[in-house]
């Protein structure tokens, strides 16, 4: 029997066999072994929360960041419209010189001023606060000097300009009628004056001075075409008298307006010099707004791609430290099981595992062993008793047969006589 280990005796004393030999993580009890695998699990699954922890606050962040983005986005935007707004409501008022032009275009610019100071006091936008500064300051000059553009014209603007507004379309006006009365002998009459009021109202509307040389133009075509129409002489002479001092008003609307220019181009100077910030500001805002949308994108694809392959690491390392365990526990108890088998069915040459082992197994082993020992000198000691009961049964064959042999030796000694 190899692993022979009598009672009296202790495990190192036998030199045949290697006691210190144990089986995978043997040398562990199984409550450690069980312990190692729970906190390698919870120390991963800490590692693995705090690693989402962290994705997810730069996730949060480059959220907020695209937020605060659209907001400057929004405001910058803002800008942009209200300075065309701005534009927009001076021409209107100059047009018109209606009140509710001007009320507008305070409200306007206050709006715009609210909004660049709400820009200059983010964090997020350090690199473009000059712009913002240069539009508060173009700002500021531009309701300057259209407020004094709307002092001064009020004698100017008002009481000559658009007079002479009026006057061009009264004249036009009373042509217009003329020719409508004079019913088919005026058809490319009517035709003509029709380009000319559009001209005319062009013109008023911007100022042009090519739109001031094509009426005069057009003026003098219609002069041709009445000289040259079956008109009576006299409607030949209230028509062309009414051109030219339509052409006069005209003229002098011209004058009044060339008398002013110095203020609109003033404005128009200024509102060149706003104009690139507040594009700069827009575009630095759309830049943002991208920027921060491609952070966050690359933040989500980090989580996402950190969130499967950190699961699948967790889940393989916790995979293979419990095969490791469970194979630790169950491969040394299933020998076990096999040896204490064999030495039932009464094999004496079995090998015990695991008897190196520091763990309940390495016990088991050795008490195992020891029972094969105990098991052996149990045999030994039961071939030795029958031995000695078959040598005693022989003695006894012997010594009865003895007893025969002498008891007939003395029959036969005996007389007859005495013997019957």
């Amino acid at each position: 029997m190899a692993a022979n280990y009598p009672l009296n005796r202790g495990y190192t004393e036998d030199g045949g066999h290697d006691f210190a030999r144990h089986t995978l993580l043997g040398g562990s009890r199984v409550g450690t072994r069980v312990s190692i695998f729970v906190w390698t699990s919870l120390i991963s699954l800490a590692l693995l929360g705090s690693g989402f922890f962290m994705l997810d606050k730069k996730t949060t962040q480059a959220e907020l960041a695209l937020v605060q983005a659209k907001t400057m986005t929004g405001l910058a935007t803002k800008v942009e419209r209200l300075a065309f707004k701005l534009r927009s409501s001076e021409n209107s008022y100059l047009l018109s010189k209606e009140p509710k032009f001007k009320d507008i275009f305070d409200k306007t610019a206050r709006e715009i001023n609210k909004n660049l100071n709400a820009l200059y006091g983010r964090s997020d936008t350090g690199t473009v606060r000059d712009h913002i500064t240069t539009i508060n300051d173009g700002l500021s000059q531009y309701t300057e000097e259209f407020a004094k553009m709307v002092n001064s014209k009020k004698e100017l603007v008002i009481t000559e300009t658009d007079i002479l507004a009026r006057q061009m379309a009264v004249a036009a006006k009373t042509l217009e009628g003329m020719l409508v009365k004079m019913a088919g002998a005026a058809g490319g009459l009517r035709d003509v004056l029709a380009r000319i009021r559009r001209h005319e109202k062009d013109f008023t509307l911007h100022g042009d001075a090519r739109l001031r040389t094509e009426i005069s133009k057009r003026g003098q075509e219609f002069d041709a075409l009445v000289g040259s129409s079956t008109l009576s002489g006299e409607d030949k002479k209230e028509l062309s008298d009414l051109m030219k001092l339509y052409q006069s008003h005209v003229a002098a609307y011209a004058r009044a307006r060339i008398a002013n220019k110095n203020n609109v181009g003033r404005l128009n100077e200024i509102y060149a010099y706003m104009i690139p910030s507040v594009d700069s500001l827009a575009g630095f805002a759309g830049n943002q707004i991208k920027l921060m949308e491609r952070n966050l994108n690359e933040s989500v694809r980090i989580t996402r791609i950190a969130l499967v392959g950190s699961s699948g690491f967790l889940l393989i390392l916790m995979a293979i430290t419990g095969i490791i365990l469970i194979r630790s526990l169950t491969l040394p108890i299933r020998e076990s099981a096999a040896a204490a088998g064999k030495l039932v069915s009464g094999e004496s040459d079995v090998e015990i595992p695991a008897l190196g082992n520091a763990d309940e197994i390495g016990e088991l082993a050795r008490a195992l062993a020891i029972f094969g020992a105990t098991l052996e000198e149990v045999v030994q000691l039961r071939g030795e008793a029958q031995l000695a009961r078959a040598a005693a049964e022989e003695a006894e064959a012997e010594l009865l047969a003895k007893t025969d042999t002498v008891a007939d030796e003395k029959v036969e000694e005996m007389p007859a006589e005495e013997v019957k």
